[in-house]
């Protein structure tokens, strides 16, 4: 059988680990390729592979990958889960770093899900939060413990349209619905004020000291204004 023929097959499930490649490491030909084909994945071809297994499934069917973590919130990945919103995510692993015994490191954090094309109207979905064990060996006995129904904390059932009243549409499963509840009647703070940066020394190394590193009575600890520290002769004041 050609290539050709198997990427017209519709499967019932569909299983991959995909190559995992992003945007900069493409060389052109690929690069054209993925932003033409592919607009709402291109920034990696684990995205790729995301949207094309889904169009190889049956609208009945699953398709189930184990990917970086990377759509569920970067912005980048924000069309492909506005993508996966209209779709229903069955289950999820997220299993984050040192899932595989080969692999150490903080860099490569994974999530292993099931995922139907169908959009199963108010579908509670299984997540299961393994980000904060830290060995294999540990994720694997804690899933074997939701598997088996035992009491756990980090087991999240929640709703996809949960995911929508939050902007950008992040994969935040283990939001509390007060916190959803906030988004949907509050305002957006950038709808309220200017965002800008706080205090900062820009050289923390050179103007900044703990308070038991300086003498005592070189401290200025009530100063209202500039002036006011100016004018007490003062050398530190305080920072946070």
């Amino acid at each position: 059988v050609c290539v050709g023929e198997l990427l017209q097959q519709k499967y019932d499930i569909a299983v991959t680990n995909p190559p995992y490649m992003g945007s900069s490491g493409m060389n052109k030909i690929l690069s054209d390729f993925v932003k033409k084909y592919f607009p709402n994945s291109k920034s990696d071809l684990f995205g790729v592979f995301m949207e094309r297994l889904e169009k190889m499934v049956k609208s009945s069917g699953y398709y189930s990958m184990i990917t970086q973590h990377a759509w569920m919130f970067l912005s980048s990945f924000e069309k492909l889960r506005n993508k996966i919103n209209k779709q229903t995510i069955v289950n999820m692993l997220h299993l984050g770093t040192r899932a595989f015994e080969e692999i150490g490191g903080e860099v490569v954090q994974t999530t292993a899900f099931v995922i139907s094309p169908a959009d199963y109207k108010n579908y509670s979905g299984s997540y299961v939060r393994l980000v904060d064990f830290e060995n294999h060996k540990l994720k694997e006995e804690k899933t074997v413990a939701v598997i088996e129904k035992e009491n756990t904390d980090y087991l999240y059932t929640t709703t996809q349209n949960n995911f929508t009243k939050i902007p950008g549409q992040p994969i935040s499963y283990w939001v509390s619905e007060n916190l959803i509840h906030d988004f949907v009647i509050g305002k957006r703070m950038d709808e309220v004020v200017t965002p800008k940066q706080g205090l900062a020394t820009a050289d923390n190394n050179r103007f900044l000291r703990e308070w038991w590193e300086v003498e005592h009575d070189k401290i200025k600890f009530d100063a209202k204004s500039i002036p006011d520290a100016v004018e007490s002769g003062k050398k530190w004041f305080p920072y946070n």
